[in-house]
């Protein structure tokens, strides 16, 4: 695969294959004018709200599938143990600064 040796502003060089960047062309072409104009939409208490959605393009909405919350939960388990992890980690060395603040505030 050839690889991009055009050098930008900064002097550094793309590290990026041309297949990924002509398909990222193509895909900027094809996102152009893909917002549709707000509508107006009016909701049961009778007050106007713009109704702005998004095109997909067409080969992205075939090849484009959005997992369920279930499936994101399951996947996504290690995360949150990781996070409590850190928090008790965080807490406890609080709790260590905090009591050597005492100590040594009691000493000298």
């Amino acid at each position: 695969m050839a690889r991009n040796t055009k050098k930008t502003a900064g002097g550094k060089r793309y590290n990026v294959p041309a297949e990924t960047l002509e398909r990222a062309r193509a895909e900027m072409k094809s996102d152009e004018g893909s917002i549709v104009p707000a509508e107006k939409v009016t909701s049961p208490e009778g007050s106007l709200k713009p109704k702005v959605q998004a095109k997909r393009p067409a080969a992205f909405a075939k090849s484009t599938r959005v997992p369920s919350a279930e499936e994101l939960v399951l996947e996504y388990r290690f995360v949150w143990r990781e996070l409590r992890l850190l928090g008790l980690l965080t807490a406890g060395l609080l709790a260590v600064i905090l009591i050597a603040a005492v100590a040594f505030h009691r000493l000298g």
